[in-house]
Parts: structure tokens; sequence; C-alpha cells
């Protein structure tokens, strides 16, 4: 029987003069986990194949659980720069790069902005817009669904609201999946936090215009791993990846969805690892 992780411990910092939740455990090669929601990296971040062998950061970014909330919304590379202070904060030079969905806009931002903090980046179904948009005037799959949720959300409706986008992103079954291996009290975090996520980041993220071109400024080793049973749309970023990034390292996590850490946190621990430990930073 699966246990659920235990929330991490996190301690308030200050990081570029606003408090940050932060979580740094364990030793050996630095790698920051950045989240789009909240309680999504907590799973992995107690595998063995990760929490035994790597440093492991995670923070709450601004707007979350009880990091500040100013300058809410943040654009991308302020989110960036948010991360960029975290490590140096810790004192950490260089690091592995973990992102699942919209956070890797953020993740990508940072290896454009600042290059010498990152190792590599392990890149799990990332937001691309002008991939997005693209598919989504052949498709209207996810259209059909934001058009479902989003009067839900403006009714107030926001439990079964968010339940809708989930449904669609992670499979029919993920609250049974998330509640086996995420801290109890995950979707009450969930919907603490929708107005940052759904109202601030989404838009941000969607408004992000990275392409091609951005793609290729980014030489170090990449993991462009996707969930078997993702949506079209999210393999559709995944080919993205592998076309703008040549050198990236192709790789599909079975019988999972978009929501890899959270309903399969041992096999993402260690694809993770494995790739981590192909790229040391210390040779």
């Amino acid at each position: 029987m699966t246990t659920p992780a235990p929330i991490p411990t996190m301690e308030l910092a200050d990081v570029g003069g606003s408090e940050v939740e932060v979580h740094d455990h364990g030793s050996g090669e630095p790698v920051v986990f950045i989240h789009t929601i909240r309680d999504e990296w907590y799973a992995v971040l107690a595998q063995p194949a990760l929490a035994e062998h790597f440093r492991l950061v995670h923070y709450h970014r601004r707007g979350y659980g009880n990091s500040s909330t100013d300058g809410v919304p943040l654009s991308i590379a302020e989110h960036a720069a948010d991360c960029r202070a975290v490590l140096a904060h810790l004192g950490i030079e260089r690091a592995h790069v973990v992102a699942l969905s919209g956070a890797g806009t953020i993740q990508l931002q940072l290896a454009l902005d600042h290059p010498e903090v990152v190792h590599s980046l392990a890149v799990l179904e990332p937001v691309l817009p002008v991939v997005t948009e693209r598919f989504n005037q052949q498709s209207s799959e996810l259209e059909d669904v934001v058009a479902a949720a989003m009067p839900l959300l403006e009714q107030g409706r926001i439990a079964e609201g968010i339940d809708t986008l989930f449904r669609y992103l992670s499979g029919p079954n993920y609250r049974e999946e998330f509640d086996r291996h995420l801290p109890a009290g995950w979707f009450d975090r969930l919907l603490a936090d929708w107005q940052t996520g759904m109202e601030y980041d989404v838009a941000t993220m969607n408004a992000w215009p990275f392409d091609a071109e951005d793609a290729a400024r980014i030489t170090v080793p990449v993991l462009n791993l996707k969930g078997e049973h993702s949506t079209a749309e999210h393999h559709t970023c995944h080919d993205a990846i592998n076309d703008w990034i040549p050198h990236a390292e192709n790789a599909e996590l079975p019988n999972t969805a978009h929501s890899m850490p959270q309903t399969n946190p041992n096999g993402t621990a260690k694809v993770l690892a494995d790739f981590f430990a192909r790229h040391p930073i210390h040779d």
C-alpha cells in the first residue's frame, strides 16, 4: 500500500526582498524543482532515488502557501529571477532544474536569462503557447473543456471548475491517484491557490513568446519527458522541444498522463536520477 508523502519542511527566507518558503534537504548535486501547483513535487522529493543522492531544493513561488504576495502577478522573467535568487540565497552556483507544465515557462526562461546557474533541464511537458495556439486551431478539445470549466469558476464553483480541468489534463481517476501519493489536504491547498494559479499564472504563461529561436540558445543537457497517456496537446509540446532542441534526450513514462509527479512519483524520480547521473555537475 502506498503511503502519501509528507509535506516537506519549509522555512521562510528573504529572497530578493520578499519572503519565500524554501525547502532545502539532502546532500549531493543540487536539484531545484519549480512548481505549477504547490503539491505536485512533494511525493517525488520523498523518493529514495533522489532523496538519498541529491540536494533537493523546492520553494513556493510568490502567491503560494506562506510565500509573499509582493508584486503578484509576476512576469515569467520575474519568476525566473526569483528562482535565481533562491539559489543565490542557498549558496548554490549551478543546479539541475526540473519543472512540469506551466512551470516549464519559468524553467526555460531561467536558462535564457541566467544560464550560469543552469547545469541541466528536466522538461516535463512544458506550456509552449506558440505551439498550443496552432494546435488549438486544429482541435477544439481543450477549448471545449475550458468552455465548460470557466462558467463554474466565474460562478464561484471553484472545486467543480478545477475538477473539470484536471480530469482532462490528468485523467478521470486523478483524484484517487493524487490521494495515494500526495499529503492529505492537497485539493484544499489547490483551491486556496486557485486565484494565483488560474487567474494570474495562466494569463502570464499563455502570453509567453518563447519559440524555436529562443530554444536554440539552450545548450545544456535537456531531458524531454512525456507521459504515455498525456493529451495530444501535451505530446505536441514534447515534440516541439524535440524539434527545437535537437540534443534533448526524449523519454516517455509509461501508464501516466500529464501529472507524472503526482501519479507516478517513483518512476518520475528514477528517470530524473538517471538523467542527472549521466550529466554530473562535477566530472
